[in-house]
């Protein structure tokens, strides 16, 4: 039995202990994700949907649907059948889809918040064989040798493609862009030296290790360091401003769903987030999980609509 379909089992299985309560639904619910099945964005949801389904009362699936920078799953959600409640878990992309990119489909205006799920630390780092040891030895050498360092990135327009794009610019160095799906993709290309650099989730990259050696962090974004490795200086510390913009997973409905299951879904999601297992597997990836209310996600977003386009003013970025 694939390890999917045992962790939609065991989500499963935990309804059945469930009792009703006030928060219950009467429809199973669909925890559509938009990150491939295995990654860390996975395994957190499917722990978020165990508890989730004990205060609903219903069964709850983890369905996974990456493709497209997200809209393969926004397109799902927002399109949802009705004889089912479909709650889509997606990471900051898709206020990137829709403040940034003109070439894809905009699924923002056709889906309703629920609520921030975590928040994604992102961290540059490079193989122990590269030489650098920390942000200032890493723009040294790639001002040593202009237009050869490269840093891949879950893929383009991603939070990660413009953070290394940012960085190239504040500190006058030029990189290659490499996009991939993700950090399990890129993460050997960092090790076998076909990659100089990688932006993705600290805790994806931090605990990676290979033939005894583990990546060397150079830097964190946010504006304060993190309590997963507090060794580790922000980019701004180091003297990179425009550095502090962190990832995030949020969740959201589609719009016909009514606002009493909005607040269930949202009542179930922070109290999921609120538990000693979620919480252990969040800070185990690197996540810092926390759950807003529609109202604070909402929010949020706003600042965030306004905020990317004014960040990535003069830089040629590709979204292809």
């Amino acid at each position: 039995m694939s390890p999917r379909r045992r962790a939609c089992i065991a989500i499963a299985s935990a309804c059945l202990f469930a009792l009703p309560t006030a928060h219950a639904v009467d429809k199973p619910v669909r925890l559509v994700v938009s990150i491939a099945a295995g990654g860390a964005t996975d395994v957190v949801v499917r722990t978020i949907g165990i508890g989730m389904a004990k205060t609903l009362g219903t069964t709850v699936i983890v369905d996974n649907k990456p493709g497209g920078n997200g809209t393969v799953a926004a397109a799902a959600v927002a399109t949802a059948r009705q004889d089912e409640i479909t709650m889509l878990f997606i990471p900051s992309s898709i206020v990137q889809n829709a403040s940034l990119r003109t070439d894809i489909p905009n699924y923002l205006p056709k889906l309703t918040p629920v609520g921030l799920a975590a928040v994604i630390p992102v961290a540059l780092v490079v193989s122990p064989d590269l030489g650098p040891k920390n942000l200032k030895e890493f723009i040294a050498l790639a001002k040593s040798k202009p237009g050869t360092l490269s840093f891949a990135s879950p893929g383009s327009g991603s939070s990660s493609h413009i953070l290394g794009e940012v960085l190239a610019r504040e500190t006058g160095i030029k990189l290659i862009h490499v996009p991939y799906k993700g950090e399990a993709q890129s993460v050997p290309d960092v090790f076998g030296g076909r990659l100089s650099s990688a932006f993705g989730a600290v805790g994806s990259l931090e605990k990676y290790e290979a033939n005894g050696k583990k990546l060397v962090l150079l830097a964190v974004t946010g504006a304060q360091r993190l309590r997963s490795v507090p060794n580790i200086p922000t980019f701004e510390e180091q003297g990179v401003p425009n550095m502090t913009m962190l990832g995030w997973m949020g969740t959201f409905v589609a719009n016909s769903t009514p606002k009493e299951t909005v607040n269930k879904l949202a009542e179930a999601l922070k109290l999921a987030v609120a538990t000693p297992e979620v919480q252990s597997v969040c800070t185990r990836v690197g996540f810092e999980c926390r759950a807003t209310s529609p109202e604070e996600f909402s929010a949020h977003l706003d600042k965030e609509l306004k905020a990317w386009p004014e960040l990535v003013k003069g830089l040629d970025i590709s979204f292809q």
